[in-house]
């Protein structure tokens, strides 16, 4: 029997010249055996429909294909993923159970390369290698579609004298595997999807209780600030909370507090190595990983910002950065409830400052009527009215005097809360306070060690002018206080009562007033106006070269090269023209410095009222 017309095309474009088998003894006896054949087609085809999966269609095909034809090789290959995807390729080849890899290579590259639409028939040299060596001459490639879908290729070879004539059963089992495959295509994907919506449901209710116990966590911070607590609280809370140190830093890389969160002491970053990876960052709103270097050497800490969106206030740091996605997120979200507390503290900080500095300008600047100020004596903790003493601090920061001014009025607002009470303020340069007089050693001695201590760079020197017995009228004392802190840096612990100037205190004495300025000009007054002519400093070369301890220690305090102060000191004798070696001259121009040190002191008192 001849083979039935299938519309197939050979490689070269011509149909093949094959002779066919022997024909059947009997028509009859062909159509029962082709009728019978196709049953079987349709039996197979029921269960390659019901196949768990493509996998297991492709290799019931193959089967099927594979008794179908009685061929060396019986082969499915298809598109797992669409034509674009990756080919497998399934089924039988001489007599094995499966394909050698050899040969999945060959017809992977093939299939590619076939018609499409149409059968087609391989032949000779047109076919493969790998396939000619394991007995296969001629290959029979069947396209399996739907509709305008290519799922992949129904593939036979064997010797040509073997193929069979007829391929209507190849082609319906093409057809049974082409709904088969795309069906169970369909199936997978469906269920690929239900298992990614399984899994994303999964993740989504984990994500859903993490959230909710760090936004429980966050509400704690809130409810923290909330009830007034400070920044340290907040940090004690969140290291507790989160099992790790953290630290929180200002916007200059200052510590304004720590906790280690029960995990035991823990070395903080070096300050050289927080300004090389804070210095110049932009705000970051996630934490980052970053090693810093310790005393114990480098470890890992987690850093970020403390800032709103305008606004940075600081940083924060964890001393780990294995966290948790609770306690990672949680960690995150301190950031905004300590800018939150910042902020609350800062405006609270300005509004006092603001108030104090009334207040102050109102008592120590004569804007006041005499009368007894309320606000003053209750911040004194007198009834109605009570002593009182004026201190003056000047930080004398080389650096940048307005950010010390502010940093020392900081430390001394801090202390006044943290214990004694008083009214502190900024006025011109200096940090004035107004104390209780048993409250004014313990607190001028405070004062001195935290600013030196915030300010490194700093010399700070306090004046304490004499106790008033009342509120009403405490400018004269301003002014006590103005000349004393004039004078502290002559001293060794740069801390001087006006009660202890002695000669200087004829400065406050309007009937030799005269005399002071005569004075002053006699002796320094031809160094006075060079300065001002000049643009020099060469008479607080000379006040530093009195009040210091030889040439090394002068010039480390002014910053300038021993030569330099040579230089200068050589000028001054000659702008002078006295011998600074004889104790009385040395006597009389050292006096003349300080009573012009007086003079400006009360002179800028008088010009800031």
């Amino acid at each position: 029997m001849g083979r039935a017309g299938v519309g197939e095309t050979h490689t070269n474009g011509s149909r093949p010249d094959l002779p066919g088998p022997a024909p059947l003894p009997g028509a009859d006896a062909g159509l029962r055996e082709t009728v019978a054949g196709l049953n079987a087609v349709v039996l197979l085809g029921s269960f390659m429909h019901s196949a768990p999966n493509a996998t297991t269609t492709a290799e019931l095909a193959a089967g099927g294909l594979a008794a179908v034809t009685r061929l060396p090789l019986a082969a499915v290959a298809w598109y797992s993923d669409g034509p674009d995807g990756p080919l497998e390729v399934t089924g039988r080849c001489a007599g094995e159970p499966g394909i050698r890899p050899q040969v999945v290579d060959e017809l992977s590259r093939l299939c590619p390369r076939l018609n499409a639409l149409r059968p087609t028939w391989s032949e000779g040299a047109d076919v493969p290698g790998p396939l000619r060596r394991a007995g296969i001459d001629t290959l029979f490639a069947l396209p399996l579609r739907v509709s305008t879908q290519l799922l992949g290729y129904l593939l036979a070879g064997g010797q040509r004298r073997a193929m069979p004539g007829d391929l209507t059963l190849v082609q319906a089992l093409g057809a049974q595997t082409s709904t088969a495959l795309y069906v169970a295509r369909i199936r997978e994907s469906e269920e690929r999807r239900v298992h990614a919506l399984g899994e994303l449901a999964g993740e989504l209710g984990a994500q859903r209780e993490l959230l909710a116990r760090a936004l429980a966590l966050q509400e704690e911070l809130i409810d923290l600030v909330l009830r007034g607590k400070d920044a340290h609280t907040v940090v004690v809370h969140l290291a507790d909370r989160i099992g790790a140190p953290v630290w929180l830093l200002d916007a200059e890389r200052r510590l304004l507090a720590h906790a280690y969160g029960g995990t035991g002491m823990v070395a903080a970053p070096r300050a050289s190595e927080l300004a090389r990876v804070l210095a110049g960052h932009d705000p970051e709103h996630t934490p980052r990983s970053v090693e810093l270097g310790t005393t114990a050497g480098l470890r890992p800490f987690l850093v970020q910002s403390v800032a709103t969106d305008r606004e940075t206030f600081g940083y924060l740091m964890a001393g780990s950065t294995d966290l948790g996605p609770v306690d990672h997120t949680t960690f995150q979200g301190g950031r905004l409830v300590l800018a939150l507390r910042l902020l609350i503290e800062r405006s609270v900080a300005e509004a006092e400052e603001r108030l104090g500095r009334d207040l102050l300008q109102d008592v120590l600047l004569g804007r006041g009527d005499g009368t007894v100020p309320a606000a003053l004596a209750a911040r004194l903790g007198h009834q109605g009215d009570g002593p009182a003493v004026v201190v003056a601090l000047r930080p004398n920061d080389p650096g940048d005097t307005a950010r010390a001014a502010r940093r020392a009025l900081a430390v001394v607002g801090d202390e006044l809360r943290a214990g004694d009470r008083g009214l502190a303020g900024m006025i011109g340069s200096e940090i004035v306070a107004i104390l209780r007089p048993d409250a004014v050693e313990r607190c001028t001695r405070r004062f001195l060690e935290r600013v030196t201590a915030a300010l490194p760079s700093a010399a700070p020197a306090i004046g304490i002018s004499d106790t008033r017995p009342g509120l009403g009228d405490l400018e004269p004392a301003y002014r006590e206080a103005l000349v004393a802190v004039t004078m502290a840096p002559r001293c060794p612990d740069r801390v001087v009562r006006f009660l202890d100037l002695g000669l200087h205190r004829l400065l406050f004495d309007t009937a030799h007033a005269d005399r002071v300025d005569e004075h002053v000009d006699r002796w320094i007054g031809n160094l006075l106006r060079y300065d001002t002519e000049h643009g020099t400093r060469l008479v607080e070369t000379l006040g530093a070269f009195f009040g210091g301890e030889g040439h090394p220690a002068t010039a480390r305090r002014l910053a300038i090269h021993p030569s330099t102060l040579k230089y200068r000191l050589g000028r001054i004798r000659e702008i002078l023209a006295v011998d600074l070696g004889r104790p009385d001259i040395r006597f009389n121009v050292e006096l003349a410095l300080r009573l012009a040190d007086g003079l400006r002191a009360i002179d800028g008192s008088r010009r800031r009222g």
